[in-house]
């Protein structure tokens, strides 16, 4: 697998293969070396904006504080998970789906909690939490600060000061 750091540049339809061609610019000298191995093949592309470091901090930081909550209340990791997303107040939809729907929700977002089934089952109410990664930084530190607090009851140890947010 080949990861590569590279900006946007533009896009043509070849005229040739009535195909959309996108290119991308790359500076980074390994990166330039690692195309050399690349064949004229198909292969599965995932274009996404880089994360900066910080929020990479800070989505570990949160894990490994959800990870040890979990060992001291014997619960599992989702479940503290979103028991911190309820308390901290977290961006949901409660959404009245077809009750085989789950499966999909479960693809669109991070947590799906069932609420409750219609009368007759057909139809069900499924609290869908976005996940973390769509926080801003303020609602990112609101989770690790709820995450913090919890620990703090719990004599779990902590990171000191604003640490987490660099």
């Amino acid at each position: 697998m080949m990861k590569l750091l590279a900006r946007y540049h533009h896009r043509v339809i070849n005229p040739d293969t009535g195909n959309l061609e996108i290119t991308f610019a790359i500076s980074d000298y390994n990166s330039k070396a690692n195309t050399e191995e690349l064949e004229k093949e198909l292969y599965s592309l995932e274009i996404k904006k880089p994360r900066s470091k910080r929020s990479l901090n800070q989505n570990a930081y949160l894990w490994s504080l959800i990870h040890e909550l979990a060992l001291k209340m014997d619960e599992d990791d989702l479940d503290v998970y979103i028991k911190l997303l309820n308390e901290s107040k977290a961006k949901y939809e409660v959404l009245k789906v077809l009750s085989e729907a789950e499966n999909d929700l479960k693809k669109c977002f991070r947590v799906v909690k069932l609420i409750k089934y219609d009368v007759n089952k057909d139809y069900a109410y499924f609290q869908c939490y976005y996940g973390s990664s769509t926080f801003t930084t303020d609602e990112m530190n609101k989770l690790i600060d709820t995450a913090i607090s919890w620990c703090n009851e719990l004599n779990i140890p902590t990171l000191e000061g604003d640490i987490y947010g660099m």
